[in-house]
């Protein structure tokens, strides 16, 4: 795949490929697939355009402060951090209410437990497990390129399958300090920032690649 565009408030997107048969293959395994989303199905109808009409309509530049950097961590990083992550104590640091909050994806915590009851961090309270070793190079990488000032002393591991997704949000701003770094590890994936005045911009985020939200893509845009 080489880009999307989805048209704001539409029930349809265009995809473009780098080649006629990357298209074509697209078309012949997904066309008429049925893909369930929570409680909800949706099936996919796929047409071939001549050309992206909306391009220039939708094509806007990222929201302010935010930075998507491509290929951040190597292959070879990117399955030592994902080994790294131990799912069979995933719940064990989250309870009562929040555990509904996480039907739809699988939540680690390192740190500190970010409570989704009260969306929020208790500084007195830091779990046993520090953050894992494989990921300082990664955090001394975004120090030195100026990502961050300070090292993060918490993280929040989230899988989602394929369609599963959550509801659009500002991270709590007493919680964390003015940047959040969100590194895509297995799959690409598409996050959608929305401003109050309607503005949509969805930004595709390739495995591997790191995003750094400040400014207003941290505390005026949700995604």
């Amino acid at each position: 795949m080489e880009n999307l565009v989805m048209p704001p408030h539409k029930p349809f997107a265009f995809v473009t490929y780098r080649c006629e048969e990357d298209a074509t293959n697209a078309h012949t395994r997904l066309n008429g697939q049925k893909l369930l989303f929570a409680e909800n199905s949706v099936v996919l109808y796929l047409s071939y355009v001549n050309s992206v009409t909306h391009q220039k309509a939708v094509a806007e530049t990222l929201p302010q402060g935010l930075v998507l950097v491509e290929d951040f961590v190597s292959p070879e990083e990117e399955a030592q951090l994902l080994a790294a992550v131990d799912w069979s104590s995933a719940h064990e640091d989250v309870s009562g209410s929040a555990q509904k909050a996480l039907k739809h994806r699988r939540v680690k915590h390192y740190g500190f437990e970010f409570r989704y009851d009260n969306n929020n961090v208790d500084k007195d309270k830091p779990l046993p497990a520090c953050l894992p070793g494989e990921c300082l190079p990664v955090l001394e990488r975004c120090l030195r390129d100026g990502h961050i000032n300070l090292m993060p002393d918490q993280l929040t591991i989230n899988q989602y399958e394929s369609g599963q997704g959550i509801p659009p949000h500002v991270d709590t701003h007493s919680a964390f300090e003015d940047t959040i770094l969100s590194l895509s590890l297995g799959a690409k994936a598409v996050m959608e920032f929305r401003h109050p005045d309607g503005r949509v911009v969805a930004v595709v985020l390739p495995s591997r690649s790191l995003l750094v939200m400040k400014g207003e893509s941290r505390y005026l845009w949700t995604h």
